[in-house]
């Protein structure tokens, strides 16, 4: 009886939950970057994550953003063709994770998560209308994920000085500079993104200095792949705005003789890790474990190269002689290997229209905002680099969302903005 007045209660408050997702996307904002940190820096005992069940707060996040995306999707009488594109890639997904769960069961599940996580957060983001201060408040949220996931690295590199346990938030796996994965790291490099234009009129000083500070921990994490994803990002930035671009190379200056500092000077930064940073020993091997899975393990048939292999059906394959059974570790390997040729062209086809479209608008820089178009279109072109050897989850379903309800007619503003220098960009 207890039991079943839990899982009423429960219902009850899944379904309040979910009427302010459907009303108030800024709370899901919030509620999704809570639940990233909250999950990517170990804070909850594994324990209390599922109490018994398979399913994790992502999990449950997800599912609301799904269900909240279902009945947005319905009110839109005219489907832009990039939205389409991201309903026929959320097709083919629920196509190779149904057929994925008849054949392998719960495995099939676990596997998809990532893609779950992914494709719900940007189908339910790329549906919303907001004004430029609900933009700029996610933006806010956004940043603040990424100074907390600064902290933990902070922590963690105590941790490592100390020769403290690795528990909970404490919790790391190299035992070097890399206390933080890149999927963490990735978060930083975001905030740094959307804060990087209030270098422009030198405004907010507390969030510029923020900035510097996640890109000075992003470059002590030694992930090369967000390395080449940033100076990408900052190519397309002097293109665009010349003058925010020329300030930003003094900004990367300052962060990398910072983060220099702290790497030789405090963190035992030597010769060896820098030797390893150089290295591409590892791109090779992830190289080579892709064309073993879309060569030799992968699609056997004309129906496995038009719809995939189901999830569930791993990811086995043998590099340099080793057996290995992880993720490609390459967001294009997987949707070719469970979502077919149509499902990686339907990625890819969504990305170039976005970005096409956000680039074709006139430049924000002489209008107030925090999370522009502008700041969007840097975040899409990191995205679309990381995604070459690491798998997409919340935050890169966040971004490309955002990027297409951007594109989407916006309603007026209930005020008007203050310039970009003042204090609401800092205050939420």
């Amino acid at each position: 009886m207890l039991l079943l007045i839990a899982l009423i209660m429960l219902g009850l408050a899944g379904l309040a939950l979910l009427d302010v997702v459907i009303r108030r996307p800024t709370v899901a904002a919030a509620l999704l970057l809570v639940v990233v940190v909250v999950e990517h820096s170990n804070a909850l005992p594994s324990e209390l994550l599922g109490a018994g069940l398979n399913v994790g707060p992502n999990d449950a996040m997800a599912a609301l953003l799904a269900a909240g995306a279902g009945a947005r999707y319905l009110r839109i009488r005219r489907v832009p063709m990039e939205h389409r594109l991201l309903l026929a890639l959320i097709g083919l997904a629920i196509f190779s994770l149904a057929t994925g769960v008849l054949q392998y069961g719960e495995g099939a599940v676990s596997e998809a998560r990532p893609w779950v996580w992914f494709l719900s957060t940007a189908a339910y983001f790329s549906t919303v209308r907001l004004t430029q201060e609900e933009f700029d408040r996610i933006g806010r949220y956004w940043v603040w994920g990424g100074a907390a996931i600064m902290i933990v690295a902070y922590l963690r590199w105590g941790a490592v000085a100390g020769g403290l346990p690795s528990v909970s938030i404490l919790a790391y796996e190299h035992g070097d500079l890399r206390v933080v994965r890149a999927r963490e790291t990735l978060i930083m490099v975001q905030g740094f993104l959307i804060v990087a234009p209030l270098w422009r009129n030198r405004a907010n000083v507390t969030y510029r200095w923020l900035g510097v500070a996640m890109l000075a921990t992003v470059l002590l994490m030694r992930h090369r792949t967000l390395w080449v994803a940033f100076i990408l990002a900052l190519f397309v930035i002097m293109i665009r705005e010349p003058e925010l671009g020329r300030r930003f190379g003094a900004v990367t200056i300052v962060a990398i003789l910072v983060g220099g500092g702290i790497f030789t000077a405090f963190l035992g930064g030597g010769e060896e890790q820098v030797e390893a940073s150089a290295s591409s020993s590892s791109f090779e091997w992830r190289l080579e474990g892709w064309v073993t899975l879309l060569a030799e393990e992968g699609p056997q048939d004309a129906g496995d190269v038009a719809v995939g292999l189901p999830f569930g059906s791993g990811w086995g394959r043998e590099v340099s002689g080793n057996p290995n059974e992880t993720r490609p570790h390459s967001h294009y390997v997987e949707a070719a290997l469970r979502m077919g040729v149509p499902g990686l062209l339907a990625l890819i086809v969504c990305y170039l229209l976005v970005i096409r479209k956000l680039w074709r608008r006139p430049p924000d820089y002489t209008q107030p905002g925090l999370l522009t178009g502008d700041v969007l279109l840097y975040l899409l072109v990191v995205q679309v680099a990381v995604s070459i050897t690491y798998d997409l989850r919340e935050t890169g379903g966040l971004a490309l969302g955002l990027a297409l309800a951007r594109l989407l007619p916006q309603p007026k503003s209930a005020v008007e903005l203050p310039p970009r220098d003042s204090a609401l960009l800092a205050n939420p």
